[in-house]
């Protein structure tokens, strides 16, 4: 039910030739009213800089209500040095929601909007993320957001956003290989090779 105002009016009037009719009206003020929360985790405290698996953060939106949510919007910034793969998001009632990218200066934009969001409903996103290579060791930050459009307010907004901290770690997979060589002269004895070699 959209918010306004909605009268209820009834009226009486008596059985006989002179009865005076009476009425009364009730006025009642609809306010939609719907509780989101947001949660944002990979599950581990750490990412590995060049590690082949990636990191899988996970959004979880929940509705609590008690009105419907209508154009809900999620945005999740994912600042550099992280680097964004495959994104999933559920649907509601087989509806998709509307998904964007922007690439900015200093990271990826993500925005998803659900049309409708019913009361109980929970919608889950995961994005796979990786570090480069050659980010050196240090901290990364990023959070997820959610809003409820069409002026419906929140009653609690302490739970409209989630932050997730990793600590980039280095890992090298350095091997050494000691090779004895064949006498290239005789009189010039044995020849040594070292082979050094960093598989990540």
């Amino acid at each position: 039910t959209p918010p306004g105002i909605v009268s209820n009016t009834i009226t009486a009037r008596g059985g006989c030739s002179n009865s005076q009719t009476v009425s009364a009206t009730n006025t009642t003020q609809i306010v939609n009213q719907a509780d989101f929360s947001i949660t944002k985790d990979d599950c581990s405290p750490t990412i590995v800089a060049g590690a082949a698996v990636p990191n899988v953060f996970t959004i979880r939106v929940f509705n609590a209500g008690p009105s419907e949510g209508i154009n809900v919007v999620v945005t999740d910034f994912l600042p550099l040095p992280y680097q964004i793969g495959a994104v999933v998001a559920n649907s509601i009632n087989g509806v998709p929601p509307t998904y964007s990218r922007s690439i900015l200066p200093t990271g990826v934009l993500n925005t998803w909007t659900y049309a409708r969001f019913p009361v109980n409903e929970t919608v889950i996103i995961t994005m796979e993320v990786k570090v480069g290579s050659d980010v050196p060791k240090g901290w990364a930050h990023n959070c997820a957001r959610v809003t409820n459009g069409a002026g419906i307010p929140d009653p609690d907004l302490f739970n409209n956003e989630d932050c997730d901290l990793n600590e980039i770690c280095t890992l090298a997979d350095v091997s050494v290989t000691k090779v004895l060589e064949t006498p290239v002269d005789p009189d010039c004895g044995v020849e040594n090779g070292i082979v050094a070699g960093n598989q990540g």
